[in-house]
Formats: C-alpha cells, sequence, structure tokens
C-alpha cells in the first residue's frame, strides 16, 4: 500500500521530467514524496550539503555513477535520464566562468607594478586616523 502511495506522489514529477533541469527535478520528486532533505541523504550515501549543492545546482563536476544511480532508484526515474540531465549541468556550467577584468589582474601584480598602476598609495603613507576619521598622511610630515 504505501508502494503504491510513493508512486501516485511521483507520477507528475514523471509527466514533466522534460522540462525540468537536473536540481530542479530532484527538488521537485524529494518534495513530492515528502521527504526531509537530511533523511534522502541518509538513504543516498552523501553529505546532506552535498544533495542541497545538487538539488540548487552548485556542482560543476560530474557526481560520481554511484550517486547518480542511487538517485534513479530512489526516485524511480531512468538512470539514462538522470546521467543525461546530469551531464547537462555539468556542460553548461562548465563552461561559464568569471569574466576577468584588468583590476582583478592587477590585484596579483606584484606591490611596486600595483603602485604605478594607483591601485596602492605611495611608499611611505600610512592610515592614521584624525579627529575620528581615517587620513592617508605622510609619515614624515608633523601634524598639529
Amino acid at each position: 500500500m504505501a508502494l503504491t502511495v510513493l508512486e501516485e506522489a511521483i507520477e507528475p514529477v514523471h509527466k514533466e521530467l522534460n522540462d525540468k533541469d537536473f536540481g530542479r527535478m530532484l527538488r521537485e520528486a524529494r518534495d513530492a514524496l515528502g521527504l526531509k532533505l537530511y533523511r534522502v541523504s541518509e538513504f543516498l550515501g552523501i553529505l546532506p550539503g552535498r544533495l542541497k549543492n545538487l538539488e540548487t545546482g552548485y556542482f560543476r563536476a560530474m557526481p560520481p555513477e554511484a550517486e547518480l544511480e542511487a538517485i534513479a532508484k530512489l526516485y524511480d526515474i531512468k538512470y539514462s535520464v538522470v546521467k543525461e540531465k546530469a551531464m547537462k549541468h555539468v556542460a553548461e556550467h562548465k563552461t561559464a566562468k568569471k569574466v576577468r577584468t584588468k583590476r582583478d589582474d592587477m590585484l596579483y601584480l606584484p606591490a611596486r607594478e600595483r603602485r604605478r598602476e594607483g591601485l596602492l598609495p605611495p611608499k611611505g603613507w600610512a592610515d592614521v586616523p584624525v579627529q575620528g576619521v581615517s587620513q592617508r598622511v605622510c609619515p614624515q610630515v608633523v601634524c598639529d
């Protein structure tokens, strides 16, 4: 009896598989079964944080086949569909990298070159609090 209830709960997720990405498919399948994240992670044998990352799409490397097989078995989804959606997600997000700017590159240069580009104050200058406000002053100049 419990098995038929689970099959009825997961049926709407099976119908809409083509419209969903990997993470959304996992989340909606878990919600349809009424399971908590930590319970599913116990069954799959992975950490809850890892499962959360899979559901939210915060991963770039392909999950191990053992994880994908366990997911397919738990949610009663064909392994080939689970693997295909995971591969598609990885392919889409592996190429998406942060666009580096000139300023990003400058932060990795030696201090002398960053100083020349105006990213650091001149040598010998320091931050000295004056009347509660931080101002840049030269240590050789005596302020009254």
